[in-house]
């Protein structure tokens, strides 16, 4: 999860490198993938 609002409904967003896959199926040839990195 990337970001959410907690329970005093404040957007929140996580800190770390996440990988985002896309793709036409889940096989490792059929996916494009992204690294983003939050600070």
């Amino acid at each position: 999860m990337l970001a959410y609002y907690n329970r005093d409904m404040e957007w929140i967003v996580e800190k770390g490198t996440f990988t985002i896959m896309v793709g036409s199926s889940s096989r490792q040839s059929d996916l494009k993938s992204v690294k983003l990195e939050v600070n």
